[in-house]
């Protein structure tokens, strides 16, 4: 079955991370309480917050990077805090472009480097010192970015999607891939309001389940979360629920009144 886009007017999603002073930002995590965050895998507690994960997203949406990229550099920061004193905003931001400059250079051609950073720090830190950084967290990880114990932030939404790849137009499921990764960041930027633990499985079925109410103005029923539900035995009831949750943290009240769902 084919998306249904007639009712969305099909255009590249703005992003929504302009403008932002970075050490500014940065800087709240020093004026606010530190809230306890969600696992994905049910291991380990998140240390980073809302903030911190903003300024991550920021900086690889300014690069225009890939989710993976995100996510590995969000697994980076969060396994080396324990290097710095989080009070001290100047070490938080430090970390925070190591983590980026390191995930750049996994996935993507352009990567994250010394220039990008003395751009966007203002020339906060020196050459020597960002080298000196750099081989600090890859010894802190023992040089294992791609599976390490110490990483938090798991999710195969991305293998989900091109599961149910071929249910859709090629000229569309980029829309649809893209919605449903701004869907994820919007939910990691506010998911101190997620109080129980969520599965991997559930959480990413609940992603594309709303990207799919989003981009078809429908909160029925699909056959692409359908044919996801018996590959993983997620309950549907589980999906809906978690699907209203997201939907309300991430989209307007407007566009859930329409839906019956404000």
């Amino acid at each position: 079955m084919e998306i249904n886009f007639s009712k969305f007017k099909l255009q590249w999603p703005r992003s929504v991370y302009e403008g932002i002073d970075m050490l500014k930002v940065i800087e709240h995590i020093q004026r606010h309480s530190r809230q306890s965050l969600l696992s994905f895998d049910g291991r380990n507690q998140p240390k980073i917050d809302k903030a911190t994960i903003t300024v991550i997203l920021a900086i690889c949406d300014r690069s225009c990077y890939a989710f993976s990229t995100k996510l590995l550099a969000l697994n980076i920061v969060e396994a080396c805090y324990e290097l710095i004193d989080p009070r001290d905003s100047k070490q938080l931001l430090l970390l925070t472009v190591i983590g980026v400059m390191l995930a750049s250079k996994i996935y993507e051609q352009m990567i994250f480097g010394f220039d990008s950073i003395h751009f966007l720090t203002n020339h906060l830190f020196t050459n020597p010192t960002l080298y000196q950084w750099e081989i600090k967290v890859l010894e802190h990880l023992q040089f294992e970015l791609f599976d390490n114990p110490r990483f938090v932030y798991r999710s195969h939404v991305l293998e989900y999607l091109y599961i149910i790849k071929s249910m859709s137009s090629d000229i569309k499921f980029p829309f649809f891939q893209r919605t449903t990764e701004l869907l994820f960041e919007i939910f990691l930027t506010n998911i101190d309001l997620i109080k129980e633990p969520i599965n991997d499985d559930l959480l990413s079925l609940a992603m594309i389940q709303s990207a799919l109410v989003i981009l078809t103005q429908h909160r029925g029923r699909f056959p692409l979360t359908w044919r996801l539900q018996n590959l993983t035995l997620v309950e549907e009831d589980q999906i809906f629920n978690l699907s209203s949750k997201i939907l309300k943290i991430c989209v307007t009240k407007e566009f859930l009144d329409k839906l019956n769902m404000g």
